[in-house]
Formats: C-alpha cells, sequence, structure tokens
C-alpha cells in the first residue's frame, strides 16, 4: 500500500502533526514558505495540502495538482484558498485560535484515507 502523500505548507506545531507522523499510511512533507512554481511544484505530487495562514493556494498553484485530494486549513476561514479553483470547500465552525483547528483539516484527511463519504451538510 502506498502512502497518502501530504504536503505541510505551513509552519504547524508538532502536536497538531502527531496524529500523522504516528501513522505509517502518512508520508508528510514539510516545506514551509513555498510561493508561485515552486508551490506548484510540490503540490504536483501530493494527495493533501495542510496550510494556515501564510501559503496561498490560488488557481495557479493548483495547476499540476494531478493526485490532490484534500486542502486542509487549520485556522479560521479559507482566505488563503481561492475557492473558485478548488470548486467546494468544507468550513468549520472553529471561532478560537488553538491547536485543535489542526484537528480539523486532519480528521478531513482521514475520512478522505479511509475511503468514508465527507458530508458537507
Amino acid at each position: 500500500m502506498s502512502q497518502f502523500k501530504i504536503l505541510v505548507a505551513d509552519k504547524i506545531a508538532r502536536e497538531g502533526l502527531a496524529p500523522l507522523t504516528g501513522d505509517s499510511r502518512f508520508e508528510l512533507i514539510e516545506r514551509p514558505g513555498l510561493k508561485g512554481e515552486d508551490l506548484a511544484a510540490a503540490i504536483a505530487d501530493v494527495d493533501a495540502v495542510l496550510v494556515r495562514s501564510a501559503t496561498k493556494i490560488t488557481r495557479d498553484s493548483l495547476s499540476r495538482a494531478t493526485k490532490l485530494k484534500v486542502i486542509g486549513r487549520a485556522g479560521v476561514g479559507v482566505d488563503t484558498i481561492d475557492v473558485e479553483a478548488v470548486g467546494l470547500v468544507e468550513q468549520g465552525e472553529l471561532a478560537g485560535r488553538s491547536l485543535e483547528e489542526v484537528g480539523e483539516p486532519i480528521d478531513l484527511t482521514f475520512v478522505v484515507v479511509d475511503g468514508q463519504d465527507v458530508d458537507l451538510d
């Protein structure tokens, strides 16, 4: 079984990534600070991208994303994600900034890996 490749494109606390780093199904590629062509190249070969607020996911950065299944945003809102380019976004109801925020995109990643349906209603 191949690993589910996840690009961690922003700085996310070790504690927040622990559920992924402790699971052999996932390969985390930590490359915070990428932009432009470098970001597009990194996204081209991954199944998921985790961001916070620094990395902008744009139409250009998604142009080569043939394997991408999930974009997880640790934090409130989707202002750093081009929602028109993505087509569909599940936005959480989190009000504050805490380590728990990382849980929602990670949970969504697990749902996709396990092949379960995501209820967006």
